[in-house]
């Protein structure tokens, strides 16, 4: 089940709480009645904890790598931006639309 949560409803924090009460119950039980120690913990701090798996990892250092290998201007994204904000951003039809066919034309032959 996927829920949104959002400012205007508790609906998804209940969701949301309501799994997370089954899924220590089920911990529980599996460990005949006596629940983990961690589970002890996590329930007794009221902290939350989030552990990602290694692929997770490896995916975000490869996310990182990639925005510095592309070599993103900051300096040019803060004057586009700039631009957007004072409405003197021109659109160049022609050149998006050749941009657009030149990628088809690489996934074409890719």
């Amino acid at each position: 089940m996927v829920s949104t949560i959002n400012s205007n409803s508790t609906l998804g924090m209940q969701a949301y709480t309501t799994q997370i009460s089954k899924r220590l119950k089920k911990d529980d039980t599996s460990a005949g009645g006596n629940a983990s120690a961690d589970t002890e913990t996590r329930t007794t701090a009221g902290e939350d904890r989030v552990q990602l798996s290694p692929m997770a990892i490896g995916m975000q250092s490869l996310a990182s790598q990639l925005q510095d290998s592309v070599g993103i201007s900051t300096g040019k994204v803060t004057e586009i931006q700039a631009q957007v904000a004072n409405g003197t951003y021109q659109i160049s039809p022609g050149k998006i639309a050749d941009r657009l066919m030149s990628e088809s034309l690489l996934n074409d032959l890719l």
